[in-house]
């Protein structure tokens, strides 16, 4: 697994923006909050379909909320944080994944922080 920043524009989502619109009010929040802090702290995972061009594997509301960063200022949603997973990664990259969202969920849950 390596870690670069991509152009947004190098990247395909099979999942289009019409099944993410329940989060609407969420990406716009994100969308401004990268602004504001002028980078995004979550990559997203992606792999290699092409010499110079992606499929996003997991981070769906972060690459939403990077295109309308990109609407709103192109220069600041010009790039992403991505791991550029192996084809043989990826089932372990996703389980892993929501292995920690899983946690973290747990974690809300019973309103204790697991780590010190």
């Amino acid at each position: 697994m390596d870690f670069f920043l991509i152009d947004v524009d190098t990247i395909k989502c099979s999942i289009p923006y019409s099944k993410v619109q329940d989060y609407e009010r969420q990406i716009d929040l994100l969308a401004n909050l990268i602004l504001d802090s002028e980078g995004i702290i979550n990559p997203v995972f992606v792999k290699k379909i092409g010499s110079n061009s992606y499929e996003l594997v997991y981070g769906e509301i972060e690459y939403y909320a990077m295109m309308k960063v990109g609407k709103i200022d192109p220069e600041k949603g010009e790039s992403i944080a991505a791991f550029i997973i192996k084809e043989d990664q990826q089932e372990l990259i996703k389980q892993q994944i929501y292995f920690c969202e899983n946690l973290y969920q747990m974690k809300k849950y019973r309103g204790k922080s697991i780590i010190k």
